[in-house]
């Protein structure tokens, strides 16, 4: 079976795609072949073409979901996925961006990126979407859960620990590289039966804070 992933850094493991919970997912699906389409920092409109053109030649996807709230295009050949991400931007385009983020409807953006994953439903209904933000799209889960329940084991700020935890390279697709296994097993119940995921990390390799903290 040929599968392919979509999505942004939930799903990216660059040269370590073959650890990522992705990756084990469609290897537990049955995949015998896997193409890796995902991309750091991306919004959903760049997953949603990248889909359209490229999906027909695999028998299933699956697609890491990110926020809806990032704008949609390149400004000077990249993403800008929030207003901390205008450094080197040009003056004008600085300004653009911080008019764009501080006045869009985010109601317009939630309903948009909605009618996109319908219309990818609709094409492929064998796809499976697993939400990376609390805003992506609403299955009951997602990963960030995942992500805080990691810094919270390792007594850091879900949101202020998190630079200094994936800034040593200890983490993948922003999850512990402990817990991939885990995580692809609660998503392929998920897949399989429709079973929630229940992150209870308490049964998961145990995260050493002073490895985890090391540079």
């Amino acid at each position: 079976m040929k599968i392919a992933i979509y999505g942004d850094s939930y799903a990216n493991g660059g040269t370590y795609n073959a650890h990522t919970w992705a990756t084990k997912l469609a290897g537990r699906l049955g995949a015998d072949s896997i193409d890796y389409y995902a991309e750091s920092g991306t919004p959903f409109f760049h997953c949603y073409t990248t889909v359209l053109n490229t999906a027909h030649r695999y028998d299933r996807i699956i697609v890491a979901v990110t926020e809806p709230y990032r704008f949609p295009v390149r400004v000077e050949g990249r993403y800008v996925y929030n207003v901390g991400a205008v450094d080197n931007l040009s003056p004008q385009n600085r300004r653009n961006m911080f008019q764009w983020y501080s006045q869009v409807d985010p109601h317009y953006l939630l309903t948009v990126q909605a009618l996109m994953i319908d219309r990818i439903r609709d094409l492929y209904p064998e796809a499976v979407f697993v939400p990376c933000f609390p805003a992506s799209m609403n299955l009951g889960f997602d990963l960030m859960a995942v992500r805080s329940l990691a810094l919270s084991t390792l007594g850091l700020d879900p949101e202020g620990g998190y630079r200094e935890l994936t800034g040593w390279g200890q983490t993948l697709c922003h999850i512990p590289w402990p817990w991939h296994d885990q995580l692809a097993d609660l998503l392929y119940q998920y897949v399989v039966a429709g079973t929630v995921p229940d992150f209870d990390t308490a049964a998961w390799p145990r995260l050493e804070g002073d490895y985890y903290l090391r540079r």
